[in-house]
Order: structure tokens, then sequence, then C-alpha cells
């Protein structure tokens, strides 16, 4: 089966308190113009260690996601059940650069598991995951910097 990795990292002019709260799937509703999630299980209905929600695009189908690492101000991450035959890794690191300013390290490993899901890796050029990582970035420093949502 199939994998590809991506890594990218941006810096922000927030500090990491500000961001880390911003990494969830309830939070995201308002930075995201077409994030659409549904908390499955979560005590305080925000991320959290095993929070589970679920999303459904077009391009990536029906995920079920986990929280599988939350760590307030300095890393979380996320595991992405997909139907359409592929698992994918997210993990967010937050390095404080100095009072106002953090530097996000955003990981990203797909990985098949049936045929549909290689077919599905192959279509992922590292471009088009540099792009979406960079549009999320883009998004995310306009919200810190203004508290609205940029839209397209």
């Amino acid at each position: 089966m199939r994998t590809v990795s991506s890594e990218e990292t941006f810096d922000l002019h927030a500090p990491a308190a500000r961001v880390f709260p911003l990494l969830c799937p309830a939070r995201e509703h308002d930075w995201i113009p077409t994030w659409r999630a549904t908390i499955v299980h979560s005590r305080s209905g925000f991320a959290e260690l095993d929070c589970v929600f679920t999303t459904d695009t077009p391009d990536e189908g029906q995920r079920t996601w986990v929280c599988t690492r939350y760590e307030p101000s300095r890393a979380i991450a996320y595991t992405a059940f997909s139907g359409r035959g592929h698992i994918m890794s997210l993990n967010i690191d937050l390095e404080p650069l100095d009072d106002q300013r953090t530097r996000v390290h955003w990981r990203r490993r797909m990985i098949a598991t049936t045929e549909a899901g290689n077919t599905w890796i192959d279509s992922l050029v590292p471009e088009r995951i540099s792009a979406a990582t960079q549009t999320l970035a883009r998004l995310l420093a306009h919200y810190l910097d203004t508290g609205a949502m940029l839209r397209p």
C-alpha cells in the first residue's frame, strides 16, 4: 500500500496559547469557510484527548477523526479514517518564537489501506498538499490578526 507525507512550517503573529485552541474541530468553524465537522464524542465539546468527530467533503469523502495527542499550547494530533481506503495522521507542533510569535510545524501522512486508497494517494501531488496547508496558514493568520474569517 502507498503512503505520502508532507511537512510545512509557517509562522504566526500570535502566542501559542492563542493558536492552540483554534486547532479544534469546533473552533475551526470560526476560521475555515469550508469546514464542516460534527462532534461525536467530547466531554467538553472541544478538542481533547480521544475527542471523535466526523467530516464529509467531496475530495476526501467521509472521515472519522480521533484526537490522539493533546498538549495545550504545544502539540495536537489527529488520526482520520476514511471510507475511501486511506488513513491520515495530522501532527501539529507549536514552537514559541517569543511572546507574540509561534512557529507551526504541520505534518501529514496518508496511508492507503485499499487499492482505491492507492489511487487517491497517487492523485496527491506535493504541490497540492503544500497549497492546501498554505491556505490553512493564511486563513488562520487572518483570523488571529482580525478576529474574523477570511471569506473567498
